[in-house]
């Protein structure tokens, strides 16, 4: 037996053997970049879905004093450039507009279900006046909890137009209910 004659044939065969590895490769880098492709877009899909299911206006509305006939809404406006804006407003019986107590803003971040609020600007004010407008608040009001943060377990319904915000509340705390959020949508809200 002539080893020679085989010769040709390994040759041929280390070939045919690269062209199969060469082929796996691109087959190989092709599916890689295919999964990624395929994979990687959902996930970034699934982040930005999560912030938009947030970004919006949403309040919480309740009576303060119903012998005074005083009722309280609580505006969360949150921007798709993770900063919010909070303001308090008190209204009559009859839906007047009675003045803000209370605005704050600063930046949020929100992983998986956990919200982070960090104010940055907080105006109260002062002896429980009320002012008819946002700048007359900060021009009179007091100026507080520079750098605040707070935390929050959230909550969406199926829907998305309510998000409960759940907060930390220590063992045998007398804590309040957490508040539960209500999306305003383009048609105009109704008070009460």
């Amino acid at each position: 037996m002539n080893l020679n004659t085989f010769y040709p044939l390994s040759i041929l065969l280390n070939r045919v053997d690269n062209q199969i590895n060469i082929t796996m490769r691109y087959s190989g880098v092709l599916l890689f970049t295919l999964f990624l492709s395929v994979t990687g877009c959902n996930f970034f899909e699934s982040e930005v879905n999560l912030s938009d299911k947030l970004v919006g206006t949403w309040e919480e509305r309740f009576i303060v004093n119903e012998e005074e006939g005083i009722k309280v809404i609580n505006n969360y406006d949150y921007k798709d450039i993770n900063t919010y804006e909070f303001t308090q407003s008190y209204y009559d019986l009859e839906d007047n507009f009675l003045g803000y107590r209370l605005f704050r803003e600063g930046k949020y971040l929100l992983e998986e279900n956990k919200l982070v609020l960090k104010t940055k600007q907080d105006f109260r004010s002062e002896n429980e006046e009320l002012y008819p407008t946002i700048e007359d608040l900060k021009n009179s009001g007091i100026e507080g909890m520079i750098e605040s943060k707070t935390e929050y377990r959230t909550e969406f319904s199926n829907s998305g137009n309510t998000v409960i915000l759940y907060f930390y509340c220590p063992p045998n705390a007398s804590c309040l209910a957490p508040p539960v959020l209500n999306r305003i949508t383009d048609s105009v809200p109704v008070i009460f």
